[in-house]
């Protein structure tokens, strides 16, 4: 039997022998089949893998380098996607609620709110699979493609221009034209439902406002890292939901979100205006949820991988006598082919393909 060392084979063998050797081991047939052995290099560590972190380097640069019009066209479907998901679980939160939502008659408040928080993540699922561009997402991407030197702070502000007024658009075409035109909160229990809701967001102090946006984004982006991670359709589904779910059920503020709910309640003639929607909810849930994705989740993340990457560069200095191999980090290339690939594709033609990233957020 022929000793193979896996640094003769280019990465495709690689895969192969790996499947032949599972599938040998594994096999439940009766026929025998010996498996070739893979010896490693006796001298060279194990090279680090990309990550989430890693493989989100990419996801940013679809949004850098879209044209406005793509950015823009992408975030009213994603506002209307969010509203899909609130329609939904407000019409179950409103039908089970004595007209208040501290006040939910039929079962007890935290299981209601569960049963809300189970049907929100529609929204997200949406974008995820269909494709979008969510400001919240982008809260985080942008920031890192900044400090990466791999965009212009030109190129970041058109990203967050036109994601968070095309959300904003897409969230108020769908109150109007599929929840207030239709009636769906038309009739008590959820017209004094949406009222209440309305008010009370809108009565938070710009403290416990911009704190519950804190926390709304942090788990969306931790959403968004569990999506990109995944390799299924059944893990990206449970990515979105759990997630999500929890943010809705604690109470926590999403801009986005926020777009859809607090203009569907205004529409009703809410005793609130516009004037102090924007300047007593929008304008700190929208500051918290950026502070949320940046600091406490990109720039955490990228601290610890920046020094975990250091470590392994420094073990191939001590390990090896070979020159240590380029660190997956932010600052780098080094992701999967298929990535590179459509990030290549996306930087020559100013071109998004839906089909190309179907779990960008």
């Amino acid at each position: 039997m022929r000793e193979i060392h896996l640094l003769e084979l280019d990465s495709g063998s690689r895969a192969k022998l790996r499947n032949s050797f599972s599938f040998a081991t594994h096999s439940r047939t009766s026929h025998t089949h010996t498996p070739t052995r893979l010896h490693p290099h006796p001298h060279t560590p194990p090279t680090p893998q990309p990550t989430p972190h890693t493989h989100s380097f990419f996801f940013f640069l679809y949004t850098a380098e879209m044209t406005p019009l793509n950015i823009f066209i992408l975030s009213i479907m994603s506002g209307i996607f969010i509203g899909f998901g609130a329609v939904a679980s407000f019409t179950v939160l409103g039908g089970m609620s004595n007209g208040s939502p501290d006040s939910l008659g039929v079962m007890s408040p935290g299981l209601a709110k569960f049963l809300g928080g189970a049907i929100f993540p529609l929204g997200l699922m949406i974008i995820v699979f269909c494709g979008g561009e969510l400001f919240t997402g982008n809260a985080m991407f942008i920031p890192v493609a900044l400090l990466a030197r791999k965009i212009t702070w030109q190129q970041g502000a058109k990203s967050w221009f036109f994601s968070f007024f095309g959300n904003f658009l897409g969230c108020v075409l769908h109150a109007y034209f599929l929840a207030y035109k239709c009636r769906v909160f038309a009739d008590d229990p959820w017209l004094s439902f949406i009222h209440k809701l309305t008010m009370r967001k809108i009565d938070y102090d710009w403290g416990e406002a911009f704190l519950r946006a804190v926390g709304a984004n942090m788990l969306v982006c931790i959403a968004i890292f569990m999506v990109i991670a995944s390799e299924s359709m059944e893990g990206k589904f449970f990515a979105c939901w759990w997630p999500i779910m929890a943010f809705f059920t604690v109470g926590y503020e999403h801009s986005v979100a926020n777009m859809w709910t607090l203009t569907v309640g205004l529409m009703y003639d809410t005793d609130r205006t516009t004037g102090q929607f924007i300047g007593r909810n929008l304008i700190p849930v929208t500051l918290g949820n950026i502070l949320g994705a940046v600091i406490f989740i990109f720039a955490l993340y990228y601290v610890y991988h920046e020094r975990s990457q250091k470590a392994i560069e420094n073990l191939h200095l001590t390990h090896s006598t070979a020159p240590p191999a380029r660190r997956p980090t932010m600052q780098t290339d080094f992701l999967m082919p298929e990535l590179t690939s459509m990030a290549t594709t996306t930087a020559t033609t100013g071109n998004h393909t839906i089909a190309q990233t179907p779990f960008k957020s």
